[in-house]
């Protein structure tokens, strides 16, 4: 079965942070896991989830997780990028906690993400802040990956 991206993208949307009882940010464990707060990776794990994405892991991952999942294809350049694919910002094996974000495209140029600076899931596109988060060039601080 294909990952339905529109599902990802919906499952983000009903919990975007001006809707009425939205998840707010939080890095800590359990509370991470939802349903009043998510933080970037547990976002990522439960939209896939949502779209029917198997991952290989019996829990919600962390950024460190996602670049060691079986069912995300690394995509090696920015411009091959597309809606539904994720990104993940940081060193691998540095990455966790505060060391790394994740997020998922919406569209080229837009992500979906839970995030500290709106206490919540927001969109940022070129027209709003999308450079503050991602630097939209494939390196070994920020990678992509398309779920299969």
């Amino acid at each position: 079965m294909a990952v339905d991206i529109d599902k990802v993208i919906k499952w983000c949307e009903d919990r975007h942070r001006k809707k009425p009882g939205a998840p707010k940010y939080s890095m800590k464990y359990p509370q991470r896991l939802g349903p009043n707060f998510l933080d970037c990776s547990s976002m990522v794990y439960k939209a896939l989830l949502a779209g029917g994405w198997k991952s290989a892991i019996n829990y919600i991952g962390t950024t460190e997780t996602l670049y060691k999942e079986p069912n995300l294809k690394e995509i090696y350049s920015y411009k091959d990028v597309r809606r539904g694919d994720i990104f993940i910002r940081g060193v691998q094996g540095r990455s966790g906690g505060a060391g790394g974000h994740t997020g998922i495209f919406y569209k080229k140029d837009g992500i979906i993400h839970c995030n500290y600076s709106n206490n919540g899931i927001s969109y940022n596109d070129t027209t709003w802040y999308i450079d503050y988060f991602i630097d939209r060039k494939r390196s070994y601080k920020e990678r992509y990956f398309r779920p299969i």
